[in-house]
């Protein structure tokens, strides 16, 4: 992280001074997110880091699930857009078989949905919250909803 920083001579106030030491490891945790995110693609890291409420204009960080669950999303689209071996091509193709299952199936269970994907051996398939998924149906072109009333997923 040091050869990262670049040296300024700056007047810090002790305030901000007491509050960065003391909070120095969510300082690294967040820069480190933000490296990754960088490397990923992503031209802005403080969109995915900073949660921003529109109506009362507070910003906040964002959870470290929220953060993890985005970063691992970021890797799975690179896989799959960008496959750099041989594993890639073959994790972007199970995505595709399951994309395929679920245009066909076109209404199912989540319980149906997660055993799919675990028959097809998607890597990390618990890492996988239902949310996720339906991104991840987002980039194959179909929109996947939830309807609360019969407990079912529908894909159009």
């Amino acid at each position: 992280i040091r050869s990262k920083l670049t040296i300024e001579q700056i007047e810090i106030s002790p305030e901000i001074e007491s509050f960065v030491i003391s909070e120095i490891k969510d300082f690294e945790k967040l820069y480190r997110n933000g490296e990754k995110i960088k490397k990923l693609g992503v031209d802005d890291p403080n969109t995915i880091l900073i949660k921003k409420d529109l109506k009362t204009m507070a910003v906040t960080l964002s959870s470290s699930t929220h953060i993890k669950n985005e970063i691992t999303l970021l890797k799975l689209e690179k896989t799959i857009k960008e496959p750099i071996n041989q594993a890639d091509i073959y994790e972007g193709e199970r995505f595709l078989k399951f994309a395929e299952w679920c245009r066909e199936k076109k209404d199912f269970t989540s319980s149906q949905m997660f055993r799919e994907l675990k028959k097809l051996g998607v890597r990390k398939n618990s890492a996988f919250n239902e949310k996720m998924i339906f991104n991840v149906l987002g980039w194959f072109g179909i929109d996947a909803k939830r309807d609360r009333e019969y407990n079912i997923i529908k894909c159009r």
